[in-house]
């Protein structure tokens, strides 16, 4: 195996010849992605160029290199392990958005929440004792998707309707909660919103003290980022989840996860299985302890969280480049705000079996465009992140330190520029790692993880993290 080392000590003086003030360097970070030019080059498996898998998987162990900038207020550290997947070829892939549909509704629920009845989760929120609550039976729920409009015009005076169609007016919602007379408090959402994207979202609780409340509309996955705790006052592994509270946590009664991980993951796979997610594979989780700062008082769950992405040819499909968004300045008329995220699927397991589960922004596989992609060699795409970290990060008001942990060959989705729910995907190199910034002196942002920076395997462009392409 090889190991790439590298010392660039000095951005280099043809990129950046500037002086006096600090500048970002010009030129633009991505450029226009013409997908059937990159079919075109995915193709070209003779060209001497190009390597195939063969000359990649087991080749390479780490990366090091470092790009320093006193005058540009940037440096960048890499150390990092390299991951290659260890298969024959990497292929391309047409695919496209794809709908939650009832009877997957159906299936997850059943898994998850039994026969307990449903209501409209609106109801049992405003009634004091939904467990008693006769008047609840006006507003039993299948659990089934309706179109906003038709919810609006049945409740012309909820809240809750009223912002649905300010962000869905053309989708499906539904909004359901058990009434907990049986001892299962749970809570169903789902929607398909072209906007934002489609999701299912499910939480089940043994404790009259928590529903959960998966009704937003965003369609991100889980965050696994933990709140660091010197005092000790929390247990460990705590979610950060933006939680602010005054006193320390007592656990939810009947909310633990005293079961081994490979237990937890054997029941996350076989709840996969019964949804006939059987691509999916665990990516990134572990035990984690869930702030729930509630109207009876400070309390937190315990139970494993999974995060699950699909794997493709035995390579996880990650979306590494991030979410396809589409601000509308109204130049055109046009304000929307419409995103393409990532697709999950996120399995929650305690001792009660699966309790929560997300599947969000799933799509459709409609055709393998290339079997067996040419690919550039690793050493090019090295060179292409040197070059352009500097011109992603350099900023005339924000120092940055950038360190790089880990690189990883995996599929990603890149997006047609010109339609918003189809795209390819793709094999990218994946560099990720921290990305501290500070503003006069003040840390602004570091302390998670994240992709700071995404190479397209085959034509070394890189694709921006908003855009999709």
């Amino acid at each position: 195996m090889a190991v790439i080392k590298k010392l660039f000590p000095v951005i280099a003086a043809a990129l950046f010849a500037f002086s006096g003030c600090r500048e970002a360097p010009k030129g633009s970070l991505v450029v226009h992605k013409d997908l059937d030019n990159l079919i075109f080059e995915a193709l070209d498996t003779e060209n001497e160029e190009k390597v195939g898998m063969d000359s990649l998987a087991g080749k390479y162990e780490t990366y090091k290199t470092e790009i320093n900038s006193d005058t540009f207020g940037l440096t960048v550290n890499v150390d990092a392990e390299v991951f290659i997947p260890d298969v024959e070829k990497m292929s391309v892939y047409r695919v496209r958005q794809k709908k939650i549909t009832d009877d997957f509704i159906d299936n997850a629920r059943r898994l998850i929440i039994g026969e307990s009845p449903l209501y409209d989760a609106e109801a049992v929120n405003d009634s004091p004792d939904p467990a008693n609550d006769d008047t609840l039976n006006e507003h039993k729920s299948d659990g089934h998707l309706r179109k906003v409009t038709e919810l609006l015009d049945a409740s012309p005076e909820s809240k809750y309707y009223k912002w649905q169609y300010e962000l869905n007016a053309s989708g499906e919602v539904v909004y359901a909660a058990t009434d907990g007379s049986d001892g299962v408090y749970a809570t169903l959402y789902a929607q398909n919103n072209e906007e934002k994207g489609n999701k299912l979202s499910i939480r089940k609780s043994s404790s009259k003290y928590d529903y959960g409340t998966p009704y937003g509309v965003m369609v991100w996955p889980q965050s696994l980022d933990t709140v660091s705790d010197p005092g000790g006052a929390l247990p460990p592994n705590t979610l950060t989840n933006g939680i602010i509270f005054s006193s320390s946590p007592t656990q939810l009664p009947g909310d633990t996860a005293d079961l081994s991980r490979d237990a937890a993951e054997s029941e996350a796979y076989g709840f996969l299985s019964s949804l006939g997610l059987n691509e999916f594979r665990i990516f990134d989780g572990g035990l984690f302890n869930d702030i729930h700062d509630i109207e009876a008082g400070v309390y937190y769950r315990t139970y494993y969280i999974f995060i699950c992405c699909r794997y493709i040819d035995g390579v996880p499909f990650d979306q590494a480049s991030g979410t396809k968004k589409y601000f509308g300045d109204g130049s055109d008329g046009d304000y929307r705000k419409l995103e393409w995220p990532g697709e999950y699927a996120v399995v929650y397991v305690n001792d009660a079996g699966v309790v929560g589960f997300d599947y969000l922004a799933p799509i459709e596989v409609t055709e393998k465009v290339v079997d067996g992609a040419a690919l550039q060699p690793f050493e090019a795409v090295c060179e292409v992140f040197e070059r352009m970290m500097p011109v992603k990060y350099v900023s005339e008001s924000v120092e940055r330190t950038v360190s790089v942990a880990r690189v990883r060959l995996t599929y990603s989705r890149i997006s047609e520029q010109d339609s918003f729910d189809t795209g390819l995907i793709v094999p990218v190199w994946n560099f990720s790692g921290y990305n501290e910034a500070y503003f006069s002196g003040i840390k602004i942002s570091g302390d998670a993880r994240e992709s700071v920076l995404c190479i397209n395997a085959i034509d070394k462009t890189v694709i921006d993290p908003d855009l999709g392409y």
